[in-house]
């Protein structure tokens, strides 16, 4: 997959250029096939009383007929519903406005038709129950990741990531990726946490629990496991619990599981505790740190084995009483 070719933010060259674009819908794909180009994303600004399905429809046929395959990305934000409809025009479609570096501004325009800018949170929200239009080659874009700009710490960073490779949705980058310092520039090239998003599966994570400040969002996998999220967005420290049954698995075998943080993860919080039907884990209240878990169907971990009959998997997740931080951990459940 190539780097999104994302166009600048809505104003008059970005008007003029998809003026352009409508009335050169069969040179351009043409152009591009020529150029040898993969990847075509086409925005939504200017357009007025356009019929959003007809319009991208017409580019896809163009594409098809330069006899290239060509990945499609849709980009009106939503507005007209892109999931029932474009699984069948395009390769995916964003769900929102666009995404800012920020944890939960753009409140007042969260809900609004265009592509205003709100927090990453917000977009997360909004992919609640699109999960069943996902799928190989039709994909819910929740927009660009966020690593590198500067307005989230790297504990926010490495949130956003997680939880967008749960997701199954596209990982690309919005920022110069010379300037992303190493503990930065380590979260999105984790191959480990890029192989749950490139799951041959191809299915989109769910939100299973919403307990006010805490969630717990499942993902099934190819070979049967389950990735599992659990997400504390709030101010206070606070003890998860998921068992086999909720993710969707029978039985009572271990739960074994190995750390993906990366090697600048904080490393202060001991070890992951096991033993009987639990497993627990510790981070410190000074830590806010994201810390993915990836379990290993039938092998022992060095980092973790969670009890013989353990019925559930509990961890010990902690915050900085402070707004805006959370902490988030991710684990495999095998399916044995």
């Amino acid at each position: 997959m190539v780097p999104s070719l994302t166009p600048p933010a809505a104003n008059r060259e970005t008007a003029l250029c998809l003026k352009s674009c409508q009335r050169n819908r069969s040179i351009d794909p043409r152009t591009f096939a020529e150029w040898g180009v993969d990847y075509i994303k086409e925005d939504w600004c200017n357009t007025q009383g356009v019929n959003a399905r007809e319009a991208y429809t017409k580019m896809s046929w163009a594409i098809q007929a330069t006899g290239r395959p060509m990945i499609l990305s849709l980009c009106e934000w939503g507005d007209k519903r892109p999931w029932q409809w474009a699984g069948d025009v395009g390769n995916l479609w964003r769900t929102t406005g666009d995404g800012k570096d920020c944890w939960d501004c753009g409140a007042e325009t969260a809900i609004k038709p265009g592509g205003y800018p709100r927090g990453w949170t917000w977009i997360l929200d909004a992919q609640v129950g699109l999960e069943k239009y996902a799928g190989p080659g039709r994909w819910n874009d929740p927009d660009l990741l966020l690593a590198g700009l500067p307005g989230l710490m790297v504990e926010k960073v490495r949130a956003q990531f997680s939880l967008w490779a749960i997701l199954a949705v596209p990982l690309m980058a919005s920022c110069d990726l010379r300037t992303m310092t190493p503990a930065i520039a380590e979260i999105p090239t984790n191959k480990e946490v890029i192989a749950i998003d490139q799951d041959a599966l191809g299915r989109q994570g769910t939100r299973i629990s919403n307990a006010g400040e805490h969630e717990v969002w499942v993902r099934k996998l190819r070979d049967g496991d389950r990735a599992v999220v659990l997400f504390n967005r709030g101010h206070e420290p606070a003890t998860m619990s998921v068992s086999r049954k909720e993710v969707g698995l029978e039985g009572s075998t271990a739960m074994r599981a190995k750390s993906m943080e990366g090697r600048n993860a904080d490393t202060k919080r001991g070890p992951i505790h096991s033993g009987g039907s639990s497993a627990r884990h510790q981070i410190d209240s000074h830590c806010d740190h994201a810390r993915p878990l990836m379990g290993q169907a039938g092998k022992e971990s060095a980092a973790a084995v969670f009890g013989r009959s353990a019925a559930a998997a509990s961890r010990q997740m902690q915050s900085l009483s402070e707004k805006g931080r959370s902490s988030l951990q991710i684990c495999f459940f095998p399916a044995l």
